[in-house]
């Protein structure tokens, strides 16, 4: 496989293109898609060394999704030399060959998708709770 035709997407062009609005729509979107079961998130695999940690995770954010591939590491002790604590890439793979199509920096994908994944679900749970104060009040 010859990765020199695959468009990688770097963290300054993932931030800028990737509004927060849109984001909380995506984590919904594929929050719902795992509530119904037509996403798939694979097991977290760790691998610890020397004080650091290799990570990976697998998912398809639905039932036509593309599967993607986020690996990077944790490396504690980077900091006293001024390098990044966390480096990751995100693979993304085409659904029918499985070839890798594009890369994304994962640290961008990561810095968008964790507060909009707890926005969407916050979203959800006021949500959630609104219908159910609805339903108690209109029973009494």
């Amino acid at each position: 496989m010859s990765l020199s035709n695959v468009r990688h997407f770097g963290r300054d062009e993932i931030l800028a293109a990737v509004s927060m609005d849109a984001a909380v729509e995506s984590q919904s979107s594929v929050l719902r898609a795992l509530a119904e079961g037509t996403a798939a998130m694979g097991p977290r695999a760790l691998l610890d060394y020397g004080g650091n940690t290799a990570f990976s995770y697998l998912a398809r954010a639905s039932a036509a999704g593309w599967p993607v591939v986020k690996l990077g590491s944790v490396n504690p002790g980077n900091a006293d030399a001024g390098l990044p604590l966390i480096h990751a890439l995100v693979l993304i793979m085409d659904r029918v060959s499985g070839a890798v199509v594009a890369t994304a920096d994962g640290e961008a994908v990561t810095l968008l998708r964790t507060p909009a994944a707890s926005l969407a679900a916050a979203r959800a749970l006021v949500d959630a709770d609104r219908k159910s104060t609805r339903l108690n009040s209109s029973h009494t």
